[in-house]
């Protein structure tokens, strides 16, 4: 089709519209081709998170037995944990484009365990974003005050118009930090058709979590550093 026109309706799109788009192939469709009478909820599962790397230095975790060999002025990064060291409360953050947050409900993993997120679903309304940002990062009470808590690695999940089918797609992704390699998630994600009222509770910040304790969060802040 030509440049700037919806593949299905082939009406002109204003610049700055929102479309869903194959840029290689140079194909769009507009929003009223794309979900007509209703909008897109984007479904996310993280199921585990496992091979996980040390995550980032904070003060006091030497007294935790985090850095039993790391040394400020040789290593930019401390070295892996000892197996059975410390414990790891681990929580996965989903970030959408415009800053739009979720976030999973705290499990504790030692070093070499499987971290389990069965049950989760972090619920995006979706606008053709085109990625999705997640991090895996490690609860902390009193250290995170200043920086936060600290990132264990993070990973990119790009979203296409091939979401439309519906069709739930599971997924394992490499986790990185500084170009460091920190460990794997595997999840599963898909978009669900729905009435405009249950995206409404859903932009509120909906989560459903495999407990009844699980935290939320749908804030337009910049990434904890």
């Amino acid at each position: 089709h030509g440049r700037g026109r919806c593949g299905n309706c082939h009406s002109a799109l204003a610049q700055g519209a929102v479309v869903l788009d194959c840029p290689e192939c140079d194909y769009y469709l507009c929003r009223e081709c794309t979900n007509p009478g209703g909008v897109f909820i984007l479904l996310v599962e993280p199921i585990t998170a496992l091979d996980l790397g040390t995550p980032e230095y904070r003060v006091g975790d030497h007294l935790n037995g985090f850095q039993k060999r790391w040394s400020l002025r040789s290593r930019p990064e401390p070295p892996p944990l000892v197996a059975g060291a410390a414990e790891l409360s681990i929580y996965v953050e989903a970030e959408l484009a415009g800053g739009r947050q979720r976030r999973t409900r705290v499990v504790d993993a030692q070093d070499g365990e499987v971290a389990d997120f069965s049950g989760e679903q972090l619920r995006f309304p979706y606008h053709a974003e085109s990625e999705l940002v997640l991090r895996v990062r490690d609860r902390r009470g009193m250290q995170a005050w200043v920086r936060g808590d600290p990132l264990v690695g993070e990973a990119l999940l790009p979203l296409g118009p091939e979401l439309l089918d519906g069709a739930p797609r599971d997924l394992v992704l490499p986790l990185s930090r500084r170009e460091a390699h920190t460990g794997m998630i595997t999840l599963r994600f898909r978009l669900q058709h729905t009435s405009v009222a249950d995206a409404s509770r859903t932009d509120a910040g909906d989560h459903v979590s495999g407990e009844a304790a699980g935290s939320v969060s749908d804030s337009s802040a910049a990434e904890q550093k």
